[in-house]
């Protein structure tokens, strides 16, 4: 059974994310590397409209910007590589998804319940996984997330009670606006 690193850290969004790059560097950097090696020739076409989206990121979101820059201070990496990694609203290469993986499950138990959650849709992304144990600006996190991704993209609570666990929805046509992996950061956020 693989054991993710856990990551514990407290401060501000750049100062957790400077640690999440820190710890996690390589698998970072591993990730952003397999980005650009599927898209070969479509990569910097998808960089230029993932670019396009920043602006409504930063207007509503700046705190979450100062988060994907501290994890770019910590591994070292493009901070427009790191943000195409999280905007999935631009259409690039995702992997043939079996719609049998990722599962969500709660199960009443007593006064609440037990949450489960598989993170199977890719065996490759083991790699990525870790857990971080986190106090961000005063907000109690604990969550298993991908390397280069904000948090919020697969399960976490925070220290209000908010359980998130999040399964991917692809489309077509996305809006130009704020990409939702910064939505589902903002949601661990919430009391």
């Amino acid at each position: 059974m693989k054991q993710f690193p856990v990551v514990k850290a407290t401060g501000s969004h750049y100062e957790v994310g400077k640690a999440i790059g820190e710890a996690m560097a390589d698998a970072i950097r591993d990730a952003l590397d397999k980005n650009k090696h599927h898209m070969a020739q479509k990569f910097s076409q998808y960089m230029e409209t993932s670019n396009r989206y920043r602006v409504f990121a930063e207007k509503f979101f700046p705190q979450y910007i100062d988060e994907l820059k501290g994890v770019v201070e910590g591994a070292g990496v493009s901070f427009d590589e790191l943000f195409f990694s999280n905007n999935r609203e631009v259409d690039h290469y995702i992997p043939q998804i079996d719609s049998n993986h990722c599962t969500i499950i709660a199960l009443p138990q007593g006064n609440g319940y037990v949450l489960g959650h598989n993170e199977d849709w890719d065996p490759e992304a083991l790699s990525q996984l870790y857990i971080l144990d986190a106090e961000i600006d005063g907000v109690k996190l604990f969550a298993l997330n991908y390397a280069d991704m904000l948090l919020g993209v697969s399960v976490a609570m925070n220290g209000y009670g908010l359980v998130e666990a999040v399964n991917d929805l692809f489309h077509q046509d996305a809006q130009l606006g704020v990409p939702k992996n910064f939505i589902a950061r903002a949601i661990l956020d919430c009391k």
